[in-house]
């Protein structure tokens, strides 16, 4: 990551919450999303206080406890724009290497991309190459209210290889076809 970009991108959006000893636990649903790569898609659909961040904060923190390489992103106003929810994305990819989407951001600080969608081959390509599994968690993905970024996720979702996993929070259901996801 160039240092123009460094200093724009607000670090503490690819910290995952810190998990306490005194959260409840929800166990059965952590051991039957830890060690499992039979998910592509993990949606936590729930209102506001309902829990979401502090089960994916476990859920996280169980996957890296189990050597999973996890990254975390979490999305607000700052991060709405495509291009900017671009940057946050790779930016946290390359928490776990720093060669995940590093062409895509090359192209995105040499010259301004007009449909973020076009570095989906790209992105797809870096993670196939990765070995091992990569979960990546986007909580309050609402509030990316883009469908330009709900299409990305999309066809992210159809082009990804099986080694990458996906896990959202949302206070509402998405855009994007659920029903052929859960086939």
């Amino acid at each position: 990551m160039q240092a123009k970009d460094a200093a724009t991108l607000i670090k503490t959006k690819l910290v995952p919450p810190v998990v306490s000893t005194n959260q409840v636990c929800r166990s059965r649903l952590l051991s039957e999303l830890t060690g499992s790569d039979q998910y592509k898609l993990v949606l936590l659909t729930a209102p506001a206080g309902f829990g979401k961040t502090t089960y994916l904060g476990q859920l996280y923190q169980s996957l890296v406890d189990h050597g999973g390489a996890s990254a975390w992103l979490t999305l607000g106003p700052v991060s709405r724009l495509p291009e900017s929810f671009l940057r946050y994305f790779i930016a946290a990819l390359q928490t776990i290497d720093p060669d995940l989407g590093s062409g895509s951001l090359e192209r995105l600080n040499n010259a301004s991309v007009k449909d973020i969608t076009d570095e989906l081959g790209s992105l797809a390509n870096d993670l196939m190459l990765f070995q091992g599994s990569v979960y990546l968690f986007i909580d309050n993905i609402q509030s990316g209210e883009s469908d330009v970024i709900e299409h990305f996720i999309e066809l992210l979702l159809d082009v990804s290889p099986p080694n990458f996993h996906l896990v959202l929070a949302s206070r509402a259901l998405l855009g994007f076809s659920l029903a052929r996801l859960m086939v």
